[in-house]
């Protein structure tokens, strides 16, 4: 049976200092519970997320990067149907 990675391709992931003011500055804010979100449409064929986990909520990384890997999972598991970006933040 062939191994297959369970993580994000790079098209879905969001990065780039233009994408990223775009979403910050024109996008919906919203939140549930811990998880403060912005999304926005965008002109791509797929989906792209940013996942934020600041450093006051968890000083060590291994905790940080633990908690960014479960969001981006549970993202993976129930990508939206149209063509958004989305940014996912912790807030505790």
């Amino acid at each position: 049976m062939p191994f297959s990675a369970a993580t994000l391709p790079k098209e879905e992931r969001l990065h780039g200092k233009k994408d990223i003011s775009r979403l910050l500055d024109s996008g919906k804010w919203g939140s549930a519970g811990c998880i403060r979100y912005c999304f926005i449409p965008n002109d791509s064929d797929c989906s792209r997320l940013m996942v934020s986990v600041p450093k006051r909520f968890f000083k060590k990384a291994v905790k940080r990067n633990l908690l960014k890997r479960r969001i981006r999972e549970a993202y993976r598991c129930g990508k939206p149907q149209q063509a958004v970006d989305i940014l996912l933040q912790y807030t505790g």
